[in-house]
């Protein structure tokens, strides 16, 4: 979905929270969401292969987030991983913390690939950025600040799959969204990919069975 020139990869739908002015980002539409096991409803927030695309058109872009748990036992903090194409960026813009507060994720041009690396990538355009957000739990998006531009399906690759799975495809112990499985496949592959990973929650609901039916060939 597309919003603020940006594109959120693997969002099939904001949720709007009057409170903080923000979004939740959902991996599948509300009217799917809804009728999932319990479990699984609660998933589709969590932002596993959910990716913001874009091209740096200022010198400085913040994002902003804040980060939803749902137990005492969680991590404050998710770790959000920077691609520029196929390829992390310098340790200047990646890795950096959505925390429970608002976050900012900070990039600046001065610290993007110029040449060298970059020629080696294959698959996305060697400029576009991909701000690769934690796979654990929801994060809501804030806002931006700074000039982006939107990409076009001619800076992705041109085919692409969908994983659809429990804790392994979800991401589970993998620390990185970056390190998942379904993330090392699309790289090996030279593919772009979605990620419907449901830890726990994994049931194949009619709804979802449907969901991954009409998404077939249109990706």
């Amino acid at each position: 979905m597309i919003k603020d020139n940006i594109d959120f990869h693997n969002v099939e739908e904001f949720v709007y929270n009057p409170k903080t002015h923000g979004y939740k980002l959902s991996r599948v539409p509300g009217n799917i969401r809804e009728k999932l096991n319990e479990k699984a409803q609660g998933m589709a927030y969590n932002t596993c292969g959910v990716e913001l695309r874009f091209f740096m058109e200022s010198e400085e872009v913040k994002l902003k987030f804040s980060r939803h748990i749902g137990g005492d036992n969680i991590l404050n903090h998710g770790i959000v991983t920077v691609y520029q194409g196929d390829i992390q960026t310098s340790y200047e813009l990646s890795n950096q913390i959505i925390s429970l507060s608002e976050s900012e994720i900070t990039l600046k041009k001065k610290y993007l690939f110029k040449n060298g690396l970059q020629k080696i990538s294959q698959s996305f355009n060697p400029e576009l950025i991909r701000v690769i957000l934690p796979y654990d739990w929801a994060h809501e998006y804030l806002g931006v600040e700074g000039l982006v531009r939107l990409p076009s399906k001619a800076d992705y690759p041109p085919d692409s799959f969908i994983a659809y799975g429990s804790s392994i495809t979800h991401g589970g112990s993998a620390t990185l969204s970056s390190n998942s499985y379904v993330f090392k496949l699309s790289q090996k592959l030279k593919k772009d990919y979605y990620n419907l990973g449901f830890a726990g929650s994994c049931q194949l609901d009619k709804e979802i069975a449907e969901f991954l039916r009409d998404k077939n060939g249109i990706f």
